[in-house]
């Protein structure tokens, strides 16, 4: 026992790996033949179709995967076999550190189950694999082809979101995947993207008139604090190239310095109001005392109390006319 524990991370520990290596590069082996034979899908396939097409495109899935399995456990035995006729220290040292490595062993036949996940050679999981159905290809036309094409074979297409324009919208993705069987009338689901503007270097304000021209919204992520989109020009934008119908296009500003704002003018003082006397109307008759004759004064006027500057000489009411 104290020989094996002075043995512990020496050639014992160095032949596991080289062991544990060897399994991973078998296991690959024959994930890579199982793609070429056609016996078994890559694990994007698996995932990525869920609609029953792998089944129907690979010979016994199944047994595919139980074949990759056995010839894995096979393998190992083999191996283990090999340990176990050695009589050197590293051998024993090997058989020391094996069954405590249980957990790399549950890991490695979890990591057989799942594989192969590389692309099978000559597989397209976007596109799909056309058949003998009545559903047409027609990702990367144009919508208004796209719905020729279909409503051609008696079937409905149906958009996502319904494009701005038939002629420019370019569908990126169908289902039912091509070569699938449909009754007649029945929907094939369509997703399309248009151009988006390129508004990098333009004034926000323009760039938000061809956005929203183009069927897009604009949504500025550093918008000015005062609002004042007339100094600044787009620096960057999301999504560029292509997008959804409608989709929002956010975008990065830069701003000029706000202009300096001009001192407040001074409020002008209010002109003392004229003492007038209220004895008298119209023109402003000033306070008595002083005396004061119709030459000081403005106009005609009317006396409505006493004729304190008496300057209605002959007591009709209107003085100054």
């Amino acid at each position: 026992m104290a020989q094996r524990q002075q043995g512990d991370g020496g050639g014992g520990c160095v032949a596991v790996l080289l062991l544990l290596l060897a399994i991973a590069a078998i296991v690959w082996l024959f994930s890579t033949v199982g793609h070429f034979l056609g016996l078994t899908p890559s694990f994007n396939e698996a995932t990525d179709r869920p609609d029953g097409w792998v089944t129907r495109n690979y010979r016994g899935v199944f047994w595919g995967y139980l074949l990759t399995v056995v010839l894995l456990a096979f393998a190992a035995l083999v191996v283990w076999l090999g340990v176990l006729a050695a009589s050197s220290d590293e051998a024993q040292e090997a058989r020391y550190w094996l069954p405590r490595a249980a957990g790399t062993w549950v890991v490695l036949l979890v990591v057989a189950l799942l594989l192969p996940i590389g692309e099978r050679p000559g597989a397209k999981v976007a596109s799909g694999v056309p058949g003998d159905g009545n559903v047409p290809d027609v990702v990367g036309k144009r919508a208004a082809e796209a719905k020729r094409i279909i409503e051609g074979e008696g079937l409905v297409a149906e958009f996502a979101t319904p494009p701005l324009d038939d002629a420019r919208c370019e569908v990126t993705s169908q289902r039912p995947e091509p070569g699938s069987e449909l009754d007649q009338n029945e929907y094939v689901s369509l997703r399309c993207e248009e151009p988006v503007p390129d508004v990098v270097g333009k004034k926000a304000d323009d760039a938000d008139a061809r956005l929203s021209d183009a069927g897009f919204s604009a949504r500025p992520i550093n918008e000015p604090s005062d609002y004042d989109l007339g100094r600044c020009r787009v620096e960057r934008q999301r999504p560029r190239g292509t997008a959804p119908p409608f989709a929002t296009v956010t975008l990065r500003l830069r701003c000029d310095e706000p202009p300096p704002q001009p001192d407040p003018e001074p409020i002008p003082e209010p002109e003392p109001e004229e003492d007038c006397d209220p004895n008298y109307s119209g023109a402003c008759v000033p306070v008595h005392p002083p005396d004061v004759d119709c030459d000081d004064v403005d106009g005609p006027v009317v006396v409505t109390g006493e004729d304190v500057h008496a300057l209605d000489a002959n007591n009709d009411g209107s003085a100054c006319e």
